[in-house]
């Protein structure tokens, strides 16, 4: 099974324009449309990624209060992160991701 932590630090490094740089847990502006996925399979709502690190993320999701404490986060058609809420307001989130190894 791919590796999550790997593909998240992928995106970190095309989002900073430095691929070959690898600093752990810098924040990058990211700027990035996405999608949450909550409840049941089919709730979703936009959202916009407005940094990223490799533990966490600020959110902007189109109507923050009515997200759950726990969530689903689609960076990438093939990225899934499970996040927990950390601090909320009207408008924004902030997220640590929940990563762990699963064996293929």
């Amino acid at each position: 099974m791919s590796d999550p932590l790997g593909k998240l630090d992928d995106l970190i490094s095309v989002l900073k324009g430095e691929r070959d740089e690898r600093r752990r847990h810098k924040r990058v502006r990211a700027l990035k449309r996405t999608r949450i996925h909550f409840g049941d399979p089919s709730e979703t709502m936009r959202c916009f990624v407005a940094d990223l690190s490799a533990t966490g993320a600020r959110l902007r999701p189109a109507d923050a209060p009515k997200l759950p404490d726990n969530f689903e986060l689609e960076l990438e058609h093939d990225l899934f992160l499970r996040c927990a809420v950390q601090f909320r307001s009207d408008d924004e989130l902030g997220v640590s991701f929940e990563i762990s190894a699963k064996s293929g």
